[in-house]
């Protein structure tokens, strides 16, 4: 049960900065992509096309968790 606390706790803590790499990430993706939208399609319908573009920011969080997450060990 104390492991599964603590995965939970450090999954909490770590949510926010995720949620906000991948919103900025998202915010970065170019206007040309989001063209689609005006042929009827919609956001949930573009989000397999924009995936790929976010890899480098999926990278670089998935990098600051990890360090982050040893960082916790004493």
């Amino acid at each position: 049960m104390a492991r599964f606390s603590t995965i939970g706790a450090n999954n909490l803590r770590g949510v926010p900065f995720v949620a906000i790499c991948l919103l900025a990430g998202c915010d970065d993706l170019a206007h040309a992509l989001r063209g689609a939208a005006l042929d009827g399609a919609t956001e949930w319908q573009n989000s397999p096309r924009d995936l790929p573009m976010l890899t480098p920011i999926i990278a670089v969080v998935m990098t600051f968790s990890v360090l982050f997450t040893f960082t916790d060990f004493q």
